[in-house]
């Protein structure tokens, strides 16, 4: 069962964290303040799909590596909590 892990917050071990729950086919969503991780989460030793809220990396003047991260906009993100069989916020 694939798990969508919707990241909104600043954690200090947030990237520890993700790679304790992370299954293989599950995907990360880096939106609100989690777009600050962004660098930490590109060593996530599972095959994860990674994904960022390109509003929230707009409004934080933030430029991801697109080679890692799909962004998506708020219809995007509809489609992966449709796409996966749950959605988990952290």
């Amino acid at each position: 069962m694939a798990t969508l892990h919707r990241l909104t917050t600043r954690h200090p071990e947030l990237a520890e964290l993700i790679n304790r729950m992370c299954d293989e086919g599950d995907g990360v969503l880096l939106s609100g303040d989690a777009c600050y991780h962004h660098q930490q989460l590109h060593y996530i030793p599972v095959n994860a799909a990674l994904y960022a809220l390109q509003e929230d990396l707009d409004a934080r003047a933030i430029n991801i590596d697109r080679a890692v991260y799909d962004c998506v906009d708020f219809d995007g993100f509809v489609e992966l909590t449709i796409q996966y069989d749950k959605v988990v916020s952290w």
